[in-house]
């Protein structure tokens, strides 16, 4: 049972007791007759309220179900005393007198009478109460000794557990501080490691963001000073022939007098010129050195720094005024520079006034910006940074004269500067022997004697031989030999003139009398060598000569470029066959061979078929295998022979000037569109040759150059070419017919459908500006005759 209802029930015995025995001494004291009945009466009514609690805590208790003896013991002694409490209510209610009435003092001494025979009965239950009240105490006593030990066993087990929890508690309390220093620590690397994740982070987008700075201002600045046409001399210029050229690197050399290159090269300031007659190999000579990786090594020797090569080709018939004036020198020098160091970018921007956040700058740059950019980009590195600078120039002669005491000047400046020489090469003509004639210096002329020696003999033994074996015995083709070195004079350019007439000579069957004649006649002096091999051509190849000279000029004109294809394009359409399409690629190289064979054959060497064209003509070609077509350019063999050709009285000025009906440039318009129309070139094998979308350089340019030449056109003979234009403007339809996947030209909203294809449009886009300047520059009835096909083109744009 709980403590409370045990307490309870002890407290209700205890209370039933103490009434039970004040009854019982009442009832004695009666018999004695000392003691009121009133007082009984009262005594035995608050016996009976007190019996009646314990029995009903004794009925509730028994309920319970008791487990422990403790309990059973103590509701036993509960129930007896309950028992006996009620025994002796019934032996005071037998001694009770009713009040009031007739016979009372009868009955009180009944009563009394009765009390006296039963106080034996009362003394009784008294002492049994009694005894349950000492059974009751020594119950409690031992109950109490007996929870006691309990309480004590369990205080000494909870003071077990206390310390055992105070063991624990100073553990957890260990573990919890090992705990917390641990998350402090790990806290403290994490925030480490996050403020370094973060500083990396940061100085990462940093570095990100200042690399695309530096990139937008580098595309920035490299936009506005390149130009595509600044490395195009030095990448058409002759590599040297084998084994030539290599006395420039010798200390040794005992032919002719000049001052040691080699250590010019080492030890050597300021200018070094190499000058020699036209033709005699400077720009090839100048080539080789740089290309040559002694130069380079002899650059290095003693020097404390790294080393900064730049170097320019002038070209006075280049398409480009920058080619030949001392800005487009400048602008190459500092794209070099800002290549080799593009750190020097901001200081560039600065002082060619380009912010570097402007996204959008003017396309034109003043000389005064540019000089002193070039100057301040070399001072720093050639002064702060310690580089060693070695700039090349070849050609000074191929500058307008209008800027050749300016370009002499900025040369000047440049080599005073520390750290810094220059090697320069030119005709050795006034302004340049004016200023450089006490610099060191070679005359390539006299220094090639054995250079030459080994040209001949590696042509000669290429071409001394037909089907019937030797064609010249060994000392013909010694006399030969001896015969050319003695009238070139030094000049490679009259060497190869004097072997390509040797050729046709050979291939004719020519006597060796014959040939050594044909040798003799020509000249030493090229101009003159220039009008005896022109009027060595035949009468009925004259006509052909004169065209495809102008057909070159007309495309210098242009500022155009003039290939193998376009030459064979123009005669198939001289021959009426306007529609006629290639058979094969093989068809195409043969066509394209025919023509080199004329060109060399027709123009007694003047004109040449030189390598493919360079990555910065103006329009980017590419050779392409898969496409098969030859791009190699139609190009004067010389500066010289161009001036020759252009500005000197010779045997074809006339004949020229006969033929203005023929207009070159019209031509060369017909053959872009005949280039155009053929799109279907097919073989067996292979399939579609040509193509668009991919490697359609060639094509998406034919609409920009035929417009570039029918401007041309019109300039010389001052009448609009309609009929071309209209023929232009119809295979501008059928192309973009055709990349539009067959839709019909008429139906213009069509076309815009297909345009706002984003494939299509793509496609398409090369043809974009081609398309604008022709509705723009075609003539009234042109426009007219396809004006659906205008609106539909400029639809789109607008």
């Amino acid at each position: 049972m709980d403590p409370v209802t045990a307490f309870g029930l002890v407290v209700n015995v205890c209370q039933a007791v103490e009434v039970g025995i004040q009854v019982a001494k009442s009832c004695k004291k009666l018999s004695v007759g000392g003691s009121d009945f009133t007082v009984l009466e009262e005594q035995n009514k608050y016996l009976s309220d007190s019996t009646k609690l314990l029995q009903d805590d004794i009925a509730r208790v028994s309920n319970e179900g008791l487990q422990r003896p403790c309990e059973k013991d103590l509701l036993q002694v509960s129930q007896r005393c309950s028992e006996t409490a009620e025994s002796l209510q019934h032996e005071a209610q037998k001694l009770n007198i009713p009040s009031g009435g007739r016979g009372r003092k009868r009955r009180i001494v009944k009563v009394a009478l009765r009390s006296s025979f039963g106080s034996s009965t009362i003394s009784h239950l008294q002492a049994r109460l009694d005894g349950y009240r000492g059974n009751l105490v020594t119950h409690i006593l031992i109950s109490l000794r007996r929870d006691s030990v309990l309480h004590d066993q369990q205080i000494a087990a909870v003071c077990d557990r206390l310390k055992v929890t105070s063991e624990l508690s100073k553990d957890i309390q260990a573990s919890i501080a090992d705990i917390e220093g641990r998350i402090a620590l790990e806290g403290a690397l994490i925030r480490s490691h996050i403020s370094d994740e973060t500083t990396r982070l940061q100085a990462e987008l940093t570095k990100a963001l200042t690399e695309r700075k530096e990139a937008d201002l580098h595309h920035c600045l490299w936009t506005q000073l390149a130009f595509p046409e600044m490395d195009v001399r030095r990448e058409n210029v002759e590599p040297a022939h084998k084994n030539t050229f290599q006395w420039i690197f010798s200390t040794t050399y005992e032919l002719g007098k000049w001052d040691n290159f080699k250590h010019w090269l080492e030890k050597g300031a300021k200018v070094y010129w190499i000058h020699g007659k036209p033709g005699a190999g400077k720009s090839t000579l100048m080539r080789f050195i740089l290309e040559d990786r002694r130069t380079e090594e002899a650059l290095q020797v003693g020097s404390d720094g790294s080393l900064l090569v730049l170097s320019f080709f002038f070209w006075r018939p280049g398409r480009e005024e920058l080619q030949k004036n001392v800005l487009g020198l400048q602008r190459a020098l500092l794209c070099q520079i800002l290549k080799r160091h593009p750190e020097c970018a901001p200081m560039l921007a600065v002082c060619l006034d380009i912010g570097e956040d402007i996204v959008s700058v003017s396309t034109t740059l003043s000389n005064a910006k540019v000089s002193l950019a070039l100057r301040r980009v070399l001072e720093i590195l050639t002064g702060e940074e310690k580089i060693n600078c070695c700039i090349f120039i070849d050609g000074l002669d191929e500058a307008e004269e209008k800027f050749q005491q300016s370009l002499v000047s900025l040369i000047q400046e440049l080599s005073g500067m520390k750290r810094i020489k220059i090697c320069i090469s030119s005709r050795p003509e006034a302004v340049f022997y004016y200023n450089f004639a006490r610099c060191p210096r070679l005359a390539v002329q006299n220094l090639t004697g054995t250079d030459i020696l080994g040209v001949i003999e590696d042509w000669l033994s290429r071409h001394n031989f037909n089907d019937e074996g030797r064609i010249l015995s060994i000392l013909e083709t010694n006399e030969l030999m001896s015969l050319m070195i003695k009238k070139a004079e030094g000049v490679f350019l009259w060497i190869k003139l004097a072997l390509a007439s040797l050729y046709r000579g050979i291939v004719q069957y020519e006597s060796f009398p014959q040939l050594q004649a044909r040798l003799d006649a020509l000249p030493s002096e090229l101009k003159e060598l220039f009008g005896h091999l022109l009027d060595r051509i035949e009468a009925e190849h004259v006509l052909e000569s004169v065209r495809y000279i102008k057909l070159l000029q007309a495309s210098d004109d242009a500022r155009c470029g003039t290939v193998t294809f376009d030459l064979a394009l123009v005669n198939i359409h001289e021959q009426g066959h306007a529609n006629r399409q290639f058979a094969d690629r093989e068809d195409v190289q043969r066509r394209c061979q025919q023509v080199e064979k004329a060109v060399l054959l027709r123009t007694a060497g003047l004109l040449e078929i030189g390598e493919p064209f360079a990555k910065a003509q103006f329009f980017r070609l590419k050779a392409d295998a898969h496409l098969f077509r030859p791009f190699r350019c139609l190009r004067f063999v010389h500066r010289t022979a161009a001036d020759f050709l252009t500005s000197e009285k010779h045997r074809f000025t006339e004949i020229m000037e006969q033929d203005s009906e023929w207009i070159a440039a019209r031509e060369l318009a017909e053959a872009q569109i005949l280039c155009m129309r053929d799109t279907g070139l097919t073989t067996p094998e292979s399939g579609p040759q040509y193509r668009f979308g991919e490697n359609n350089e060639y094509f998406t340019s034919c609409p920009k150059i035929a417009l570039r030449f029918l401007r041309a056109a019109e300039k010389q003979s001052q009448e609009s070419n309609v009929e071309v234009y209209n023929n232009l403007i119809s295979e501008c339809a059928r192309m973009v017919h055709t990349i539009a996947g067959g839709l019909a030209s008429e139906d213009p909203q069509a076309w815009r459908v297909a345009l706002g294809d984003q494939t299509t449009a793509e496609k398409l886009l090369p043809f974009d500006d081609s398309l604008d300047d022709l509705f723009t520059d075609a003539p009234a009835s042109g426009v007219l005759v396809h004006h659906s096909f205008a609106q539909v083109v400029q639809g789109p744009k607008a």
